[in-house]
This record gives C-alpha cells, structure tokens and sequence, in this order.
C-alpha cells in the first residue's frame, strides 16, 4: 500500500507539539546538535588538517566543513525519528492516549517526519551561521548548502520510516537502523576523497544523497549545476517520497489501536 496523508489541522498540533518540547530544552538540544560537528571539524579540519595533507586542497578546514555540513541533516533525521518511533511504540500510556483520540495515526508519522527535517534544516543553518562567523563559511555557498540539506534530510528521514516499519519496534532494530548513519559519514567524502574507497563503493557513496550534495558543494557554483545534477537531486526527493509512502500505511498497522493493551 502506498499512502501519503495530508498535512491536516492535527498534523500542525502535532508539529507544534514537538516544537514546543524543543524550546523548552533549546540550549541542550542546540548543544548536542552542534557540539559534535564541531568538534569533528576541529579535530579533523584544524588538527588533522596540520599533521598531514589528505587532499592536496587549499584548505583543509572548508574541505571538512562541507562534508560535515551534509552529514547534519542525515544524523539529526535519523537520530529524532528513532527517538520519536521508540517514544511512541514503548510508552504504552502515550500509546493508549493517542489511541482515544480523534485522529489518524499517519498523522503522527507525517508530522514527526516534517519535524525532523525541520529540525536538521534548524540546525545545518545555526552551523552555518556560526562557521560564517568564524569566517569558514563562504557566503555565497548559503543557497546551494539549504537545497543540500533539504535533500539529504528528506531522503534520511523517510529511510528511516521505511526501515523501522520493514523492521519492526524492537530496541536492536533502532541500534541497527542507527548504526547506518557512520558508514555514510564515514565514506561520503567527508574527510577523504572517496576515489581513496574500492571502486565498487565509490560508486554507491558517490551517488548517495549525501556523498553527491558534498560534491556539488565542493566542485560547483549554483548557476554550474547541470541538468544532470538537477535530475539526481530531484530522483532523491522522489525516492524519499516513495519511502515516505510506503512506511506510513505499514506503520499505521503496528501503531493500531487493536495493538493497544
């Protein structure tokens, strides 16, 4: 079954909802969100950087900071999605709770789902904001960077829909679905070229939403894009979709109000 609900009155109460628990503990939730990118860029982009030339770039430091950049939004999606899920498939009065009210569960995914990449887009702009302060951030890489991560956001978010509904709710699952976002962070280019990987995954990371967003942002100005590169960002949004509508009439199976004990 394939289902995408509508964003209905319910949806935004929701959205809200989570909005409202978000700044009632802002400065953890912007600690946490920040602190460690940063500290991967100054481990890896000052501190590495000066040890030894990976890249034979210029700078070592705005190497890093793309691919970090695009990393964010795939973390914060993953991580806020699969918190959420667990919050909802384990608290059985929270359960229990939405099961009396008037409202159809799709709407808690979809909400949820719009959150999280609200909250990865919130927090890639607070990093750019303060590495353009810091004078590491290029002004003019403002644009192409937000169309970067709306997509590696919307992409992450909806596979991680789509693989807590093929998985099920059990706390190893969450680990499993979890442990997917090194792989990409790793490998994607974000401290390396990923020409350095064996040529089957250069291909694969190379065309994944995050590793193709670190190499437009690297290589190429916005008006350089080409239809191409057009096509395969508009083919991970379109994807995402399908996820996105393929997990919700499977998660609305497992979140039934039947299930409720």
């Amino acid at each position: 079954m394939f289902e995408i609900p509508p964003w209905t009155k319910t949806s935004r109460v929701f959205f809200f909802r989570h909005f409202s628990v978000f700044l009632q503990s802002f400065h953890t939730q912007i600690f946490e969100g920040l602190i460690q990118p940063f500290l991967y860029l100054l481990c890896f982009g000052l501190v590495l950087g000066n040890w030894f030339d990976i890249t034979n770039v210029p700078s070592y430091l705005d190497y890093v900071y793309i691919g970090i950049l695009c990393s964010i939004p795939m973390s914060v999606c993953c991580y806020e999605l699969v918190y959420t899920l667990s919050s909802y498939a384990n608290n059985k009065d929270l359960k229990k709770y939405f099961s009396l009210l008037p409202m159809r569960t799709g709407e808690i995914y979809m909400a949820s789902f719009v959150w999280s990449v609200f909250k990865a887009i919130l927090i890639s702009f607070l990093f750019m904001l303060i590495a353009a302060i810091v004078g590491v951030q290029n002004p003019f890489l403002f644009l192409p960077a937000v169309i970067a991560v709306l997509i590696v956001s919307a992409f992450f978010g909806a596979l991680t829909l789509f693989l807590v509904s093929m998985l099920g709710w059990d706390e190893s699952n969450y680990n499993n679905i979890i442990i997917l976002v090194p792989p990409f962070f790793l490998f994607s280019g974000t401290f390396f070229p990923v020409e350095t990987l064996p040529i089957g995954l250069q291909q694969f990371f190379y065309y994944s939403p995050t590793g193709y967003s670190i190499h437009l942002l690297r290589s190429k100005a916005l008006e350089a894009w080409s239809l191409l590169d057009y096509s395969l960002l508009s083919g991970y949004l379109l994807l995402a979709v399908l996820l996105l509508g393929l997990s919700i009439p499977r998660l609305q199976a497992r979140f039934a109000p039947s299930q409720v004990k």
